[in-house]
């Protein structure tokens, strides 16, 4: 239920058997992921998504009418403003970068302006400047610099929703078997960890951050094209009909338009095929009277079904409410709230007025649901008493009915549009795009390594369904394969050699234009296990086919000494380059084939790495085998960690009853 909810009815507070109903297993502490330092709330990308959209006009949902930003006006925004912009433009001082204002020197292009707000980073220096005084060790300022309250899971989970991309493919979904009943419990923790973000996003300070990223590059580009109609002024030109800044506005908006829509068109096409399940289940139940004698009969009632029909109504409810972007405080064309309209005051003072704005919105919200349900159960007890046993039940149809009549898209759920990067591989321009992939793996007959990669090829066609508009970029994806035996001889499965061919060999002469210069994939003997034909429930559930996927950037210098210790323990290492890798990342991950495109691809070859390996990396090492199977949840590492035990179990017993026989006993 959203903070500040008021109660619904709920029929177990008046049933005297409430203790008889059931409920899931749920989590504990140690099914959390660790936190860690996540991107700014307004994802970066976005810059750049925007820039090429202001010279295309292909925004979110639409194109776009406003006036485009033209070619030739493009190079200033690189330039310094001393270089081309008429005086007082030309004289701009550093951005302000701290409590003492802006700092001395001549500005930067506008570029780098607009880079630093969206970053926030003066905000970070304003930071630095307050723990100054203070006695704060090292790592406690780290800590508070980062957004570190949220792990690798939700920061991907939050990344994928703000570029409209489904939160769970529907090949994944399917091969993972999240519709049938035996996985409710982690399909509705799915379902839950997107209305989560959306309830991270709402919160004041990170409202604030968004607000004011938002705001600051909106007056950065505003500068920007004051100073451009400037030099057209001192050249005798007409006032440009292009504005930046305005572009800026719209692009934003339609954005989120177009994010929202995304994700509550894939949350109302899922929670309609759970609902009519679990009710289906649930009547099904109810209907099986059977007569005890003339005048008695029993009804069998599904207390679990019950239960799961409470739940997926609670995140119907929840995704109306919640499942909004909140743009209070937002410099938009259409205007700005007058109580948020000082845009330069102090940011806690707006963030306290927002906190007012969305617990009175919250409010009115629940309070309008719960009014309408109260008066239809109501209407429903005037019709005459029930027994107290089926009020849970009447409750649930109550609900049903309600929020079928305030939610259209429940009966009807909105349908998804193109993603960004399909659309993007969708421009006639690109013929092809795609992955190399090694062959490291050498002891399979011709005949049996025909049959795997058949086993694989199927696999990653599976990944195109439900993905809208791929019918016009799958015939365009590649995989080159490449022997490892005849490149440069790579032992069997050493990834770290593959890595070190394929470094040379993208920057060749030789490479296929298309294929990705900043990612490969392998087959190891391992990965190649994973395609057996004797493998349990091969392809499905949580252990599929995977391979590995290489980062071709990765530099073993920046490596951890904790994790790869020098070979003198005394000696100083050199110092790092760039800052180190998370504890045990080695540039390497094992990936399931239902992800490959849609999301190494999408999220960290086509869109510029919204995604990075180090992220899906640490998302992999929860799972048993350390395979990357998307976001998970709290559910699905308990499933995880409890495998693991198990497994440890087993092993223990097979190493003491290997023992005992030893010692003949």
């Amino acid at each position: 239920m959203p903070p500040d909810a008021p109660n619904i009815p709920n029929a177990r507070e008046r049933y005297s058997n409430a203790h008889l109903f059931p409920e899931f297993r749920g989590i504990g502490p140690q099914d959390a992921e660790e936190p860690v330092a996540g991107r700014p709330p307004f994802e970066i990308a976005t810059l750049h998504d925007f820039l090429n959209a202001a010279k295309t006009g292909n925004f979110p949902r639409k194109k776009t009418e406003l006036p485009l930003w033209p070619a030739e006006e493009m190079q200033y925004l690189s330039k310094k403003y001393s270089e081309w912009a008429p005086s007082p433009y030309s004289e701009l001082p550093m951005p302000a970068s701290g409590p003492f204002g802006a700092m001395g020197g001549e500005s930067p292009p506008p570029i780098f302006r607009v880079t630093l707000a969206m970053t926030s980073m003066d905000d970070m220096f304003s930071k630095l400047f307050q723990f100054a005084g203070q006695n704060i060790s090292p790592e406690e300022v780290r800590r508070r610099l980062s957004s570190a309250d949220n792990g690798a899971s939700f920061n991907i989970m939050k990344s994928k929703i703000w570029f409209g991309v489904a939160p769970v493919s529907d090949a994944l979904w399917k091969s993972r078997g999240l519709d049938d009943e035996t996985n409710i419990e982690e399909a509705l923790a799915i379902l839950r960890s997107v209305v989560d973000v959306f309830d991270y996003w709402r919160k004041p300070e990170v409202q604030g951050q968004l607000r004011d990223v938002f705001n600051k590059v909106f007056l950065e580009l505003d500068i920007f094209k004051d100073a451009m109609n400037a030099l057209r002024a001192e050249r005798g030109e007409a006032v440009a009909d292009w504005s930046i800044s305005r572009l800026w506005q719209e692009y934003v908006h339609l954005h989120l338009l177009f994010m929202e829509q995304q994700v509550r068109s894939w949350m109302f096409q899922h929670l309609k095929v759970l609902h009519t399940i679990w009710l289906t289940r649930l009547h099904g139940a109810f209907n099986t009277l059977r007569e005890v004698n003339g005048t008695q009969a029993s009804i069998k009632i599904d207390h679990w079904a019950m239960m799961v029909m409470e739940k997926i109504l609670d995140i119907y409810r929840d995704v109306e409410i919640i499942v909004k972007f909140r743009t209070d405080g937002f410099v938009m064309a259409f205007g700005i709230d007058p109580r948020l309209a000082s845009i330069d005051g102090p940011s806690e003072e707006r963030n306290r007025i927002y906190s007012q704005i969305e617990q009175q919105r919250m409010t009115y919200l629940n309070t309008s649901v719960n009014d309408v349900l109260r008066q239809h159960i109501a209407a429903r007890h005037a019709q005459g008493a029930f027994p107290e046993f089926l009020e849970q039940f009447c409750v649930i149809s109550d609900r049903t009915v309600v929020y079928k009549t305030l939610q259209p898209h429940i009966e009807n759920p909105p349908a998804s549009r193109t993603e960004t990067w399909v659309r993007e591989l969708s421009e006639d321009a690109i013929k092809m795009f795609g992955l190399v992939i090694y062959r490291l793996s050498y002891t399979e007959t011709d005949e049996e390594w025909d049959a795997i990669c058949t086993r694989l090829e199927t696999a990653l066609d599976s990944v195109w369904d439900g993905i809208v508009g791929s019918d016009n970029i799958k015939h365009k994806a590649v995989l080159q394969w490449v022997d490892g035996r005849d490149a440069d001889n790579i032992p069997e499965g050493n990834l770290d050699a593959a890595r070190q061919h394929f470094q040379g060999f993208a920057k060749s002469s030789t490479f296929t234009k298309g294929l990705s210069t900043t990612a490969c994939l392998a087959a190891t003997p391992l990965s190649v296990s994973s395609y057996a034909k004797d493998q349990p429930d091969n392809g499905t559930g949580d252990f599929q086919g995977f391979l590995h996927a290489i980062d071709a950037s990765f530099d073993p210098s920046r490596v951890s000494s904790s994790a790869a210790p020098a070979p003198n323990p005394t000696s100083r290492p050199p110092p790092p380059k760039g800052g180190m890798y998370k504890a045990g990342y080695d540039g390497t991950f094992k990936i399931s084939d239902r992800l490959v495109w849609s999301e190494l691809y999408a999220l960290n070859v086509q869109m510029g790495s919204v995604v990075g390996f180090e992220d899906m990396w640490a998302v992999s090492a929860q799972h048993p085998w350390g395979v990357y199977m998307g976001p998970s949840t709290g559910v699905l590492r308990r499933n995880w960690r409890e495998m693991k035990g198990m497994g440890g179990h087993m092993v223990k017993l097979a190493k003491e009853a290997s023992e005992k026989e030893g010692r003949g006993s």
